[in-house]
């Protein structure tokens, strides 16, 4: 987890807060060394707090110290990958790429190809100069994902 961000509502908001985090849930909560507090008096603004270094947790609370007017908060995790390695570097295909409070992740694997020829495939003439129908058995392609798959109709022309 990378860091916390919360706002308020126009009847009340908290304005100190403390996060308490787990990674199992058989064990006591730990305590960030941390509290956050927001302004007084700003009730619907969003406020960022960075968790430098940033923790690996499961299970959050997020427990209100202060407030005004009513306890009322909303609030987001901002998430990352924790490192996977001892020199704290992750491989670049574990990255997620989350950016703020929403996950803009991007698939970095490319879709494989099924069925491809292994050989070119040459296209051959009749008597008359004209080009015979080409038979071959259409590549399939797949991703990872398992929510984009690639349709193709038989009425698409191809170029070359």
């Amino acid at each position: 987890m990378a860091g916390v961000a919360g706002s308020g509502y126009l009847r009340g908001h908290v304005t100190k807060m403390q996060l308490f985090y787990k990674t199992q849930f058989s064990q006591n909560y730990d305590t960030y060394p941390v509290e956050f507090e927001t302004p007084s008096g700003n009730h619907n603004a969003m406020h960022q707090f960075e968790l430098s270094p940033p923790l690996r947790a499961r299970y959050i609370l997020l427990g209100v110290a202060e407030y005004e007017g009513n306890p009322c908060v909303r609030f987001d995790l901002l998430g990352c990958l924790a490192p996977m390695t001892a020199s704290h570097e992750i491989p670049a295909h574990l990255q997620v790429g989350w950016n703020g409070s929403v996950p803009q992740c991007m698939d970095a694997e490319p879709p494989s190809f099924q069925n491809c020829p292994q050989n070119p495939i040459f296209a051959e003439t009749d008597e008359n100069g004209q080009i015979k129908p080409i038979r071959y058995e259409e590549p399939r392609a797949e991703d990872n994902s398992g929510r984009i798959m690639p349709k193709l109709s038989s009425t698409q022309c191809i170029s070359v």
